[in-house]
C-alpha cells in the first residue's frame, strides 16, 4: 500500500492532550509524537477521521516546569489496537513561535536533542 509520505519529521515527546471535539466532549489522551504539522496520541475514546479538534497539550519542560499551549487540528487517521486507538491529528496551521510559543520552543528543543 502506497502511504502519503509525511512533510515534516516527527518526535518522540511525552505530554498529554485534551481534546475539545466539535460535540463539545472532551478527551484526554497521551501524545506519542509531534511534527511541525501534526501529532500521534493515544486515546480510549474512538475518534472519526476528520473530526475537527481543539487540543491544549500539557508538556513538562526540561528544568521541571509546567507548560501547555493550544493548537487546532483535524483527526486524520485512527487505528484500534485492543481497547486504544492510535490517532494521527494533522495541525490546521504548522507550529509557530507567534500561534503556540511555549509548545513552539519545546518543540525546537526536543528536535535539537534529536539532530546529531
Amino acid at each position: 500500500m502506497n502511504e502519503p509520505k509525511r512533510k515534516a519529521t516527527r518526535y518522540p515527546i511525552f505530554a498529554i492532550a485534551e481534546l475539545r471535539l466539535s460535540n463539545k466532549e472532551r478527551v484526554t489522551t497521551m501524545v506519542d509524537n509531534i511534527s511541525m504539522y501534526g501529532l500521534g496520541l493515544y486515546s480510549f475514546v474512538p475518534l472519526k477521521k476528520g473530526e475537527p479538534v481543539s487540543i491544549e497539550i500539557k508538556f513538562v519542560e526540561k528544568g521541571g516546569q509546567e507548560k501547555a499551549d493550544h493548537v487546532e487540528g483535524e483527526v486524520v487517521w485512527s487505528i484500534k489496537q485492543d481497547e486504544i486507538y492510535f490517532v494521527g491529528i494533522s495541525f490546521t496551521r504548522e507550529l509557530s513561535p507567534v500561534n503556540q510559543p511555549e509548545l513552539y520552543d519545546y518543540f525546537v528543543n526536543i528536535m535539537s536533542y534529536y539532530e546529531y
